[in-house]
């Protein structure tokens, strides 16, 4: 029930949110088959895909893993992430956790803040690939 909750509602959740695909199952029914799979590339591309059906104008939901998109929005675009003092510690998106983060210049559910912010984002604002930490 863990495994499934973790694929449908974390990794590969589905737009709606109320429900966990099937199709997850035959690919646990060979314990030993787990580990060979590339489970990151399996979640990288399935949010890859749902980013390009969101990018619809008739789209309305968004599925694919969200916390991945967001610790990679905060990563290279710090002008949307909360005042963080953590250190890089592995794997990186716990550098976002809770203790130690200011909130107070990240008002709470304002799409329209974030959104004004991306149509202002200059280059300098965003973090190239060459300036990364890995």
């Amino acid at each position: 029930m863990y495994i499934m909750l973790l694929f449908g509602k974390f990794l590969f959740p589905e737009g709606t949110g109320n429900s966990v695909n099937f199709m997850y199952l035959c690919l646990l029914g060979d314990i030993d088959a787990i580990k060979t799979y590339s489970w990151g590339s399996a979640v990288l591309a399935y949010l890859y895909s749902s980013l390009c059906k969101c990018a619809k104008k008739d789209s309305c939901t968004f599925s694919g893993c969200a916390f991945l998109l967001q610790a990679w929005a905060w990563w290279r675009m710090p002008v949307l992430a909360p005042a963080n003092p953590n250190s890089y510690a592995f794997p990186y998106a716990s550098r976002f956790n809770a203790l130690g983060m200011d909130w107070s210049k990240t008002p709470d559910s304002k799409i329209i803040f974030y959104r004004q912010i991306l149509d202002r984002l200059g280059p300098q604002e965003v973090i190239p690939l060459k300036m990364s930490i890995f």
